[in-house]
């Protein structure tokens, strides 16, 4: 059977809330998405970039992370350089962690409990390239 190539990023959670992560093959996208989200009245409004009433709602390009779990971001075709974006909310104040920041096609990252991001050890979820175990053992 023959299998085609897909790479496999994960965003792993160890702050003390949920996050939204999104992993994106293009620079261009992942700058776009970041800047069609809006906050009005403390919640997340999703808007389209532009006065373009036919650009697709991007509500679903990110993806929600619950505090101390990881997902897996797959992508069909490898991109030598993917982009991760995270934010959170912390006090009803949008707080980004990763901002387009720039991955390896097979890297995985961390946002930490700080609020900061991580390059993950490979074949490790939780550990970083610098040995700190960042999962909580509560």
């Amino acid at each position: 059977m023959i299998f085609g190539t897909q790479c496999t990023n994960h965003v792993a959670n160890a702050t003390d809330d949920f996050i939204w992560a999104n992993v994106s093959k293009d620079q261009k996208t992942s700058y776009e998405l970041q800047a069609s989200i809006q906050l009005p009245f403390g919640e997340v409004e999703y808007r389209t970039n532009g006065t373009d009433e036919s650009a697709p709602d991007r509500r679903a390009q990110f993806t929600r992370i619950e505090a101390g779990s990881y997902l897996a971001f797959r992508t069909n075709g490898c991109a030598q350089v993917k982009y991760v974006a995270v934010y959170r909310f912390v006090d009803g104040t949008l707080e980004w962690i990763a901002s387009g920041h720039p991955i390896a096609c097979d890297e995985s990252v961390i946002a930490t409990k700080n609020g900061g991001m991580q390059i993950s050890e490979m074949g490790s979820i939780w550990k970083d390239i610098a040995g700190k175990v960042h999962k909580s053992s509560v």
